[in-house]
């Protein structure tokens, strides 16, 4: 499956696997909601990989059109945030932000 937004060339990553769990939308606040899936894959070794992916404001909809079993094809973007906490201790944080997502129509099984 290629997605066909040139300007995603570059700054965004493939990810291949089962839906394996949709979460209902989240508000967080006023103006932000975000709703996660889960999508099982492997790495190169043949390891299984369990991973959170999330879903942003009006991209939220996107996992509506599919359901838990469904192979897929996501576009993903890797975010990470300094954060300081109260007590002035930085935090750092990594988000797999989903951006697309498409039904992944290739034959190759999917080894889990």
């Amino acid at each position: 499956m290629q997605f066909e937004d040139p300007e995603d060339v570059g700054k965004m990553t493939q990810v291949r696997g089962v839906l394996t769990k949709i979460f209902e939308p989240v508000q967080v606040t006023k103006d932000f909601r975000r709703r996660n899936v889960i999508v099982t894959t492997s790495d190169d070794m043949g390891r299984k990989e369990v991973l959170s992916l999330e879903f942003f404001q009006d991209h939220c909809k996107i996992p509506d059109d599919f359901k838990e079993g469904d192979k897929v094809v996501l576009k993903v973007k890797l975010k990470g945030r300094k954060w300081t906490d109260s007590e002035n201790i930085d935090k750092y944080f990594n988000t797999l932000q989903a951006w697309k997502m498409a039904p992944d129509t290739s034959t190759d099984d999917i080894d889990f």
